[in-house]
């Protein structure tokens, strides 16, 4: 009699050890997955403030071209924008494409400052052009600031996704890591 009640607190001891063991283990899978899904809110809103920040330097970058060259004078690549660009519902779905299209602007952006210090003489409303080219230096200071939180985010996000707990959640639903912006 004795022995069967040894034994079964032997076997309460066990289960309850187990379903502590259990207990943590699902606590981690949902920490996990909330910091996954609290990442993944922050590269989308991220990734947003990226796409406002572009557009708003091509916004300005197109003002400058129309009160700084004048059309005879334009090149094929501002030609190339001017025609292209089209401001309204403004977005880039591709992550790639983010650094190409600022690297884009920021040539042309060196193409409108060069082409200001060149007619320097003539009549144009400089204010009007040293307030935007301000807006510009705050723009790229804000841009450089989301680019560096973005890859963080991304950091984080593929920190969680491979925690060694949770790996085998992370192939059931095929999540993949996600890239840095370079």
């Amino acid at each position: 009699m004795f022995l069967i009640c040894l034994l079964d607190q032997v076997w309460i001891n066990v289960i309850a050890a187990v379903s502590v063991v259990v207990f943590v283990y699902l606590v981690v899978i949902i920490l996990s997955f909330f910091f996954m899904g609290s990442f993944h809110k922050k590269l989308k809103n991220s990734k947003e403030t990226i796409d406002v920040l572009i557009y708003q330097k091509a916004q300005i970058i197109n003002k400058l071209i129309d009160l700084i060259i004048d059309r005879s004078k334009r090149d094929e690549k501002i030609e190339n924008f001017k025609n292209n660009l089209d401001l309204q519902g403004f977005t880039i779905v591709d992550k790639e494409k983010i650094t190409s299209y600022w690297s884009f602007l920021n040539e042309l952006y060196k193409i409108v400052v060069l082409s200001f210090s060149d007619n320097v003489n003539e009549e144009k409303d400089e204010r009007t052009i040293k307030i935007l080219l301000m807006g510009l230096g705050e723009i790229d200071s804000k841009y450089n600031e989301q680019f560096q939180l973005y890859n963080t985010y991304i950091e984080g996000f593929n920190y969680w996704n491979n925690f060694f707990s949770t790996r085998w959640i992370k192939r059931l639903f095929r999540i993949k890591n996600r890239e840095t912006l370079k």
